[in-house]
C-alpha cells in the first residue's frame, strides 16, 4: 500500500518511503528528528530519564522492525509517538514505585527565568505537588493528561498515539483531569522541608 502524503511533511514523507525500502540512514534522522519529543513524553509517563531512554529505545527498535509496515495512516511522528507510549505503558507497568513524573522545572526553574525568590519557592512545591498528583493517576488517564494538557496535542492526537477512538481519548482526558484537580485539592501544600530535589 502506497504511503499518503496527507498529514506528513514533505521530507519526512521522503525519508519515510527510503526507510521502508531498508535505507537505515533515513530512518536514522527521522528518529533523530523526533527523539526530543518522545522522549519528554516517555519521560512524562514514566517519572525518570533512564526508563524514558529504555522505552525510546525500545520503541525505536520496534519501529525498525516494523517500518515495512508503516502505511502513512498517520505522520510519522504520530506513528512513533504511538508506539513508545506503548513501551512506556509497558514500562510503567513493571515499576513499583514513580517518584518523579513530571519534570516541572523544566518550566518552573528555567535559569533564565528570574523572579523574587518567593515566587521560585511556590512554584517548585507546586511542581513537587503536581508530579506527585500525576503519579496517583492510573496510567490510562496519566497519559491522556501528560499528552493533552502538558505536551498540548489534540484530543484527536491522543487517540492516534492511544490507538483508542476519539470519545474514549476525550473521556480520558476530562476524567484524568478531574482525578488531578481532586488530589491536588485534597494534598496540603507542602513546606520547604517536603520538597523535592
Amino acid at each position: 500500500m502506497p504511503l499518503r502524503d496527507v498529514d506528513l511533511a514533505d521530507d519526512d514523507l521522503e525519508l519515510a518511503v527510503a526507510a521502508r525500502n531498508g535505507d537505515e540512514a533515513a530512518f536514522s534522522e527521522l528518529v533523530r528528528r523526533h527523539t526530543p519529543r518522545l522522549l519528554r513524553v516517555a519521560e512524562l509517563i514514566l517519572g525518570d530519564r533512564a526508563s524514558a531512554e529504555d522505552a525510546v529505545q525500545d520503541g525505536v527498535t520496534q519501529g525498525w522492525r516494523g517500518i515495512a509496515k508503516f502505511r502513512g495512516d498517520a505522520a510519522f511522528g504520530t506513528w512513533m509517538h504511538r508506539i513508545v507510549v506503548r513501551c512506556a505503558l509497558h514500562g510503567l507497568r513493571d515499576q513499583h514505585r514513580i517518584e518523579r513524573l513530571v519534570e516541572a522545572e523544566r518550566r518552573f526553574m528555567d535559569p533564565a527565568y528570574t523572579v523574587d525568590p518567593a515566587d521560585v519557592v511556590t512554584r517548585a512545591n507546586d511542581s513537587v505537588q503536581l508530579r506527585r498528583a500525576l503519579a496517583s493517576l492510573s496510567g490510562v488517564y496519566r497519559v491522556a493528561v501528560v499528552l493533552h494538557d502538558v505536551e498540548g496535542m489534540t484530543a484527536s492526537e491522543v487517540a492516534g498515539i492511544t490507538g483508542v477512538p476519539l470519545g474514549t481519548a476525550k473521556g480520558r482526558i476530562r476524567r484524568g483531569r478531574i482525578a488531578l484537580l481532586a488530589e491536588l485539592a485534597r494534598r496540603p501544600a507542602i513546606g520547604c522541608d517536603e520538597a523535592e530535589g
